[in-house]
């Protein structure tokens, strides 16, 4: 990771899950953003500095934030990526923190045209993506409170 005036990017050396010939992900860009509430780059920022007396290996970035403070795992990362989806309003039964590309691109493509997301995210058909990523994102509220009563 290295920072520079208004971003953080990390270079990613390892090939990717959707990599393929022609289209490599090398890097990704953490730029700062207009609304301070939902900046990562402040965010980001943030914890790197509160966390610096605490973090003995450089290269890791994400401590528990109780004590002892140590580098968590990928476990933890999980809980909290499925905590952010279900505060976000999207159904963790049918998307798990493995598919918050899924949940990302599904909710996205209710606001954006298809052929913008797969230009951004870098897929090559609209088949794949309605084939594997565009998924009802809400749970079925009124389902739930009837079997519920």
């Amino acid at each position: 990771m290295t920072e520079s005036t208004g971003s953080y990017v990390f270079v990613i050396k390892d090939l990717v899950k959707q990599d393929r010939p022609g289209k490599l992900l090398t890097s990704l860009i953490v730029e700062k953003y207009p609304k301070r509430e939902l900046c990562t780059y402040l965010t980001l920022q943030h914890c790197l500095t509160s966390t610096q007396s605490f973090r003995k290996e450089e290269n890791k970035r994400i401590l528990s934030y109780v004590k002892p403070f140590k580098p968590i795992g990928s476990s933890t990362v999980g809980r909290w990526i499925k905590t952010v989806l279900h505060n976000s309003g999207i159904d963790t039964t049918k998307f798990q923190a493995h598919s918050t590309r899924a949940a990302a691109a599904s909710k996205t493509s209710q606001m954006l045209p298809v052929d913008q997301i797969l230009q951004h995210v870098g897929w090559s058909s609209e088949k794949i993506f309605q084939t594997f990523y565009n998924k009802p994102i809400y749970k079925d509220v009124e389902f739930d409170r009837v079997v519920l009563q």
